[in-house]
Order: structure tokens, then C-alpha cells, then sequence
């Protein structure tokens, strides 16, 4: 036999290559009767530790940068909230950034990250590739991708959800309930892979159930109308910009001035809703004159400003339209009528997007993983009207 590797003593114990790197190097949250184990393989195998890779593991900062859009939106802030414990748990702080789905926010907190060293970095990326998300990228520390996937040539291992698997059960809900016109409410694509390659699985499933003249999509209305775009377009002073991103100290600046924004921005937000789900409501009206009597939402922040403006128009929902969302945010299930939903696995991907970063940092080979979503049927789902 040659040289015994990690990889062997994992295989011996029936444990993975993570846990056995935890005990070699003293790591807690290991339980006794396993470090046990693994302790007496080491020493019946007779395994010698790598010195490059221990001189390596002597560098590390134990920190990991986290970056995400959003800390409100429930699926972000429970994604985060679950890889920071289980960083945690493995002797790893996570450094939190939240990007506000500002491309220049998010090159000031990828380029503090790298200044503070951190021995790995997971990112749900907001656009397309900046310079300063290149630089961290090109950097040679760890990366995981969560929820959305970047046009890159470079493989970076991604934990995201099969959308698939939850439209599918939506679809035949509204096919066993009547409906013959559907539509799909596409959100911004043009800003978000992720929401277009949403949008053709859609299309990939709809189409044979319905066919192609009973689907109708909308890819347009979201990219003028997002939140966010909406209070852009308020004061265009909040935004951050990439060429200003000279140093840590103007990025403070940056930073404080923006705050310094929240009083004013407040303001605006009221009558920025009003603006977003007007352009929402003219989407879905549009929709329900070509006949559409049920509609699939691909994002909770459209479904929510869509409700608004359902529910100033005296709508019914689940009699004269049928309703599903993506994400089950708590308020949909406290609505009346509840509102059905394709709930994301986030505790799953957070838990993976966690247990890659700690095997990428060991230099143990990853490969992307998908889990599925699925469909919770509530009452904003009935029969089409006249069934």
C-alpha cells in the first residue's frame, strides 16, 4: 500500500474526509466515540500528516466572507443565518455583507474580504462580473456560489434549487383545476440568470401541459418595476459607484453617506411600492384580458407588490384568479385566502453551500449541488372560473 492518505482513513471509519481533517487538526464538534475512532485508524494505518498542507492550514484566519442581496427578503436572511451556524459550529466566523442588489456594494465588501484575508468566501451574486469580483474570484481562495449562477468559464461549485420539481406540481394543479390560460410573472431576467433559466423551465414544462398560445409570459414589467430599480430611480444619489472604490476609508465614506440617505429614502419608499405595484398590477390586468385565469410568480417580491394592488382591485383569489408564488414567505400562510407557494429547500442549500466551503478549504474535490423545490397547495389555488 502507498502513502495513506485522508481520503483512506475516511473510507476505514465510514466518516467524511471533513470530519477526519477536523480531528487531525484538533477541531471541535466532532462527537468523542467518532474522534475515537478515527484516531485509532490514524494510528493503525500509520498516517503521516502532509506538512505543505499543514503549513497551509496554519495561515487561515478562520474566517469565511459571506455576500448577499438582501438581509430582509426572508429566503437570503434564512440562507445566511444557516451558514453562519454551521461555519460556526466548524470554528469558522462568517463575514456578512449585504449588497442591497448593488453590483458597487458589492465590489466594496468583495474587496474589503480580501484585505481582511478570509480563507474563503460565499457569494450570491448580484449582475454580472465585476472587476472587483473578478479579482476575488482570481484570488485562489475557496468560492462557493448560492442560489444564482454566474456567466464564467471557470467552474465554481454552485448550491442552488431545481425550480423544476415545484412548477411541476403547480402546473398540474392548475391543469386539474380547470385552468386552460396561464401566466407567468418572469421577474427582472435580464439582471438575473437565475430568474431566466427559472423562466425557461417554466416555458420547458408549461408548454406541452397547455401548449404555446395558452402560455403567456412576462419578462418585462419586473425589470422596469423591481423595488429596488423603483427607489434607484428616486435618487439615483444613493447608488454606489465602481470608481470610487479607492480604498477602505472611502469606502466608509461611501458607506456613511448612504446612511445618512435612510431618512430620505424612507420617504420615497411608500410612494416607490405604490409606483412598483401599479406596474405589477397593469402586468397581471393585461394577463387576465388574454384570458389568463391562473398565475405563477417567479419571485415573493413581485407576488407581494402584485397582492397590493389584487387587493385594491377586489379580486378574488382562488375564484377569479388563481394565485402561486416562489418562496413561502410566513405571511402567505396567514393571508385569506393563504397563498400557494414553491418553497425553496433554503436550509438544505445553506447547510451544503457551508459543508463545500469547509471541503474546498481542506482541498477536497466538490461538484455543484441541486435540490428540488416543492409545491405547497393553499386556497389563492381553485377552480378556473366557470369550470
Amino acid at each position: 500500500m502507498g502513502r495513506v492518505t485522508i481520503h483512506d482513513i475516511a473510507r476505514e471509519t465510514h466518516t467524511s474526509v471533513s470530519t477526519v481533517s477536523r480531528v487531525l487538526n484538533g477541531g471541535a464538534h466532532v462527537a468523542p466515540e467518532t474522534r475515537q475512532v478515527v484516531e485509532e485508524a490514524v494510528k493503525r494505518l500509520r498516517y503521516i500528516p502532509d506538512s505543505r498542507a499543514r503549513s497551509m492550514r496554519w495561515r487561515r484566519t478562520h474566517t469565511i466572507g459571506l455576500i448577499i442581496p438582501d438581509i430582509t427578503n426572508k429566503h437570503f436572511a434564512l440562507l445566511a443565518q444557516v451558514i453562519k451556524s454551521a461555519l460556526l459550529r466548524s470554528g469558522y466566523l462568517a463575514l456578512l455583507g449585504t449588497t442591497m442588489e448593488e453590483s458597487a456594494v458589492q465590489d466594496l465588501y468583495a474587496t474589503s474580504m480580501l484585505s481582511q484575508h478570509v480563507d474563503g468566501a460565499i457569494v450570491i451574486p448580484q449582475g454580472s462580473q465585476s472587476p472587483a469580483m473578478r479579482r476575488l474570484f482570481d484570488s485562489g481562495i475557496p468560492i462557493v456560489l448560492v442560489d444564482r449562477p454566474l456567466d464564467r468559464k471557470a467552474a465554481i461549485p454552485l448550491v442552488d434549487s431545481d425550480p423544476a420539481s415545484g412548477m411541476s406540481g403547480a402546473l398540474k394543479d392548475f391543469r386539474k383545476r380547470g385552468h386552460a390560460t396561464i401566466g407567468y410573472l418572469a421577474g427582472p431576467v435580464r439582471h438575473a440568470p437565475a430568474l431566466e433559466l427559472r423562466r425557461q423551465d417554466f416555458e420547458r414544462l408549461a408548454v406541452p401541459m397547455f401548449g404555446e398560445e395558452n402560455v403567456v409570459v412576462d419578462a418585462d414589467s419586473s425589470d422596469a418595476a423591481s423595488f429596488h430599480g423603483v427607489l434607484g430611480a428616486a435618487d439615483s444619489s444613493s447608488s454606489f459607484y465602481p470608481d470610487e472604490i479607492v480604498s477602505n476609508d472611502r469606502a466608509t465614506a461611501l458607506l456613511s453617506h448612504n446612511v445618512l440617505l435612510a431618512d430620505s429614502l424612507a420617504e420615497k419608499t411608500r410612494d416607490s411600492f405604490g409606483q412598483y405595484s401599479e406596474r405589477m398590477g397593469l402586468a397581471l390586468q393585461a394577463m387576465m384580458d388574454r384570458g389568463v385565469t391562473a398565475v405563477m410568480f417567479a419571485n415573493s417580491t413581485d407576488t407581494v407588490a402584485a397582492l397590493s394592488w389584487i387587493n385594491a382591485q377586489g379580486i378574488r383569489l382562488g375564484k377569479d384568479l388563481s394565485l402561486v408564488s416562489f418562496d413561502n414567505l410566513e405571511m402567505f400562510d396567514l393571508m385569506n385566502p393563504r397563498i400557494a407557494a414553491i418553497a425553496q429547500p433554503d436550509v438544505q442549500m445553506g447547510v451544503q453551500a457551508a459543508g463545500l466551503m469547509l471541503e474546498r478549504i481542506d482541498h477536497i474535490p466538490v461538484s455543484s449541488v441541486r435540490i428540488p423545490t416543492r409545491y405547497i397547495h393553499r386556497e389563492s389555488v381553485g377552480a378556473a372560473p366557470g369550470a
